[in-house]
C-alpha cells in the first residue's frame, strides 16, 4: 500500500526573531536557527484559544543574520534592575527585508481551521513587548509526501537523512517521522488552559537520523543503517 501524508505549507516572515535556548543562569541567551514545534504551536494556541495544531518550521538560508540585544530586566520583588542580559536574535540579512522561512502543518481538521484564517499576524519568541517576534503567515500550498509518483499535488518522496528541526516526541507520528538514531532535548508543551505555561517534553533535536518526507530531511543519508 502506498504511503501518503498531506501537509499545508505556509510562508513565514518576521522583522526580528528571538527564540532563545532554555538556559539556567548566565548573562548570554543564544538563539536557535529553526522554528521549533513548541514555539509555533504555542503561538497558534495563543491566537486560537483552545486549538492544539501541530506545526514545524525551518528558516530559509541567506534570509537572516545573527545580532545582539542587551537589556537589564527588573526584579519584580524589589523593582531594581538585575545584571544585564545579552540576547542573541535573528535579523534580516543584508539585502533582505525579513527573516523568512517555511512552516508545515499536517493536514487535519484542526489545521483546516488555522488555514481558513490565513493570512494572519501573530507573535512568538522572546521580548515581544520590545517589538521582537512579530510574524506574518500565508498559505503557499497543500503538498503531499508519497512513496511513489505521480500524485495530483506537489509531491515529495520519503528520505532517510539528518533532521535540522526541533519537534516534541509526541508529535512525531503526526509528521510521519520514523526515528532511526535520535538526539534528544526538551521543548515546552503549553497547558491547554494557559498557553504561557506548561511542562517540558522529550523532543527530537537537530542531528537526529530520521526517515521522513523529504522537506523534513536536511541532508540525505545514503548508507545502510
Amino acid at each position: 500500500m502506498q504511503r501518503t501524508k498531506e501537509f499545508y505549507k505556509l510562508s513565514f516572515r518576521s522583522g526580528a526573531l528571538a527564540i532563545g535556548q532554555r538556559m539556567k543562569g548566565g548573562t548570554f541567551r543564544p538563539c536557535v536557527e529553526t522554528l521549533p514545534s513548541s514555539t509555533l504551536s504555542g503561538a497558534l494556541a495563543e491566537f486560537f484559544p483552545g486549538v492544539r495544531a501541530a506545526a514545524l518550521g525551518f528558516l530559509r538560508a541567506g534570509s537572516y543574520q545573527k545580532a545582539y540585544f542587551t537589556y537589564s530586566p527588573r526584579d519584580p520583588r524589589t523593582g531594581s534592575s538585575v545584571l544585564p542580559l545579552t540576547l542573541e536574535y535573528l535579523a534580516p540579512a543584508p539585502g533582505c527585508d525579513y527573516v523568512e522561512g517555511d512552516v508545515y502543518l499536517p493536514h487535519t481538521s484542526v489545521a483546516d481551521e488555522v488555514v481558513k484564517a490565513l493570512p494572519l499576524d501573530l507573535s512568538m519568541g522572546a521580548l515581544r513587548y520590545r517589538g521582537f517576534g512579530q510574524v506574518h503567515l500565508e498559505l503557499i500550498s497543500l503538498i503531499t509526501a508519497a512513496d511513489s509518483f505521480p500524485t495530483d499535488r506537489v509531491s515529495f518522496p520519503y528520505r532517510r537523512g539528518y533532521f535540522e528541526g526541533r519537534v516534541r516526541e509526541n508529535e512525531i507520528e503526526e509528521f510521519d517521522i520514523k526515528i532511526i538514531a535520535p538526539r534528544y532535548g526538551y521543548l515546552l508543551e503549553p497547558d491547554d488552559r494557559n498557553p504561557r505555561t506548561g511542562r517540558y517534553r522529550r523532543s527530537i533535536f537537530p542531528g537526529s537520523l530520521i526517515e521522513a518526507p523529504a522537506f523534513l530531511v536536511a541532508k540525505e543519508y545514503k548508507y545502510d543503517v
